[in-house]
C-alpha cells in the first residue's frame, strides 16, 4: 500500500515555503529607495515594520515605484527568517 503525500513545489522564488497570501498594505519607504542597487523597502501598515523588495521579485512594475507610492503586497519568509515582499500591486502614487 503506497501512500501519497502532497508537498509545497518551490515557485519561481526558489525553495522557499509560501504560505497562502496574506495581503498587506503601506508605503515605498524614502530612505530605503535604492532602485539602482535592485532594491527597496516597504514601509509595512499591517506589521509596522519595513520589508525589503528586490527587483527579482517585483518584475516589471518595480520601474514604475516611487518613494511615497501607496501599495499592496504579500510577504514570505526566506529560509533565514527575513521577510520579503512579492506580488507588488500600486494603489495610488505619490
Amino acid at each position: 500500500m503506497s501512500s501519497t503525500r502532497k508537498t509545497h513545489a518551490p515557485d519561481r522564488l526558489g525553495a522557499v515555503y509560501t504560505p497562502p497570501p496574506s495581503p498587506h498594505e503601506g508605503c515605498i519607504c524614502p530612505n530605503g529607495y535604492h532602485p539602482e542597487r535592485g532594491f527597496l523597502f516597504i514601509v509595512d501598515e499591517k506589521e509596522s515594520s519595513r520589508v525589503f523588495l528586490g527587483s527579482r521579485e517585483a518584475g516589471a512594475i518595480f520601474a514604475e515605484l516611487r518613494p511615497g507610492m501607496r501599495v499592496a503586497f504579500d510577504v514570505y519568509a526566506t529560509l533565514d527568517g527575513q521577510r520579503r515582499a512579492h506580488r507588488v500591486q500600486i494603489l495610488s502614487h505619490a
